[in-house]
């Protein structure tokens, strides 16, 4: 599942629920559009895990049906916008 501006988190929240809902789903991955980052969720014997990925060096392992989905391949292509310019610190008042 892909973010985007128009969904709303508590939206996205349901739809966890959704797909956890389901027995024969065993990871759920949610992906940012605007920068290389998602969250994994993946089911275990005791409830479900979250690991958040970051950066073009993350992947997303899903052991459950041996795929590994390597970041800078899901991102390829995808333009980032620019960091913003740090502000340089307030000068203090020589009082």
């Amino acid at each position: 599942e892909v973010n985007s501006p128009s969904n709303h988190p508590l939206g996205l929240f349901q739809l966890l629920e959704d797909y956890q809902a389901i027995a024969s789903v065993a990871h759920v991955l949610f992906l940012a559009q605007d920068r290389p980052e998602g969250a994994l969720w993946t089911r275990t014997e005791t409830g479900w895990t979250r690991q958040v990925l970051s950066g073009l060096e993350a992947s997303a392992d899903f052991a459950a049906v041996g795929l590994s989905l390597p970041f800078d391949e899901v991102y390829e292509g995808v333009p980032f916008p620019e960091p913003p310019i740090p502000l340089p610190p307030l000068a203090t008042d020589p009082a």
